[in-house]
């Protein structure tokens, strides 16, 4: 079944699944159903879900309904290509790491393309994205995590050592918390960069997936 559970927007809900089903069905491109939905992040009057499949965002309120969507497969601005994660940024616009188009694109809660950031010389495939305190745009690649201002300027990337980060998250501390899914490491790194610690486990690839806002690893 591709269905929507009661996903946390604070976790690269790639892999989760919890209990409560909102929405459920074989996968399909009509709206309110869903082709692998893969993020989730919430607004203050409706909730938006990313697919992977669909490449697109789905809008509901919060009564589950479903109120609008945008996006569709493709390489131009405001087009999609195998899109892994979705973050609520200042002002609350969207932010989407556009996987195969290595960038991420941020658009408004209507579904208007507003910029796009990195570029396949600067973004190895993004595959999550986190927007910190002051603003600032993380992004994990397949091999590094880099940073970019708001409007789209480059800032620099982590230091440490980082194979193939999988999720990147900010905490209630301004750190962000970074998931290798080589290592089987959760690294902490404080607002320049500099790895602060890390958890690590004896799963290696199977190790965890997720991290939540308070630093909580997810397997």
């Amino acid at each position: 079944r591709d269905e929507i559970r009661d996903w946390s927007s604070d976790v690269c809900s790639s892999d989760l699944r919890t209990p409560r089903s909102l929405l459920g069905g074989a996968p399909s491109d009509e709206r309110g159903a869903f082709n692998y939905p893969i993020g989730l992040v919430h607004g203050v009057s409706s909730f938006f879900v990313l697919e992977l499949g669909g490449a697109r965002v789905q809008r509901f309120d919060l009564s589950d309904r479903p109120i609008a969507a945008f996006g569709e497969y493709g390489t131009a601005e405001g087009q999609l290509a195998r899109p892994r994660d979705i973050a609520l940024g200042t002002g609350g616009l969207l932010y989407i790491a556009d996987t195969l188009n290595h960038r991420v694109q941020v658009f408004t809660q209507d579904g208007a393309f507003v910029r796009s950031i990195g570029s396949a010389e600067t973004l190895n495939g993004a595959r999550s994205v986190a927007i910190d305190h002051q603003g600032d745009v993380h992004i994990a690649t397949e091999a590094s995590v880099e940073v970019f201002s708001s409007s789209g300027s480059y800032l620099g990337s982590y230091a440490g050592e980082l194979h193939s980060p999988r999720c990147v998250r900010v905490d209630v501390d301004g750190n962000t918390q970074v998931v290798d899914s080589v290592l089987g490491v959760v690294t902490r790194f404080d607002s320049q960069g500099r790895a602060l610690d890390s958890i690590t486990t004896d799963l290696g690839a199977a190790g965890p997936r997720t991290v939540d806002e308070i630093g909580r690893a997810h397997v």
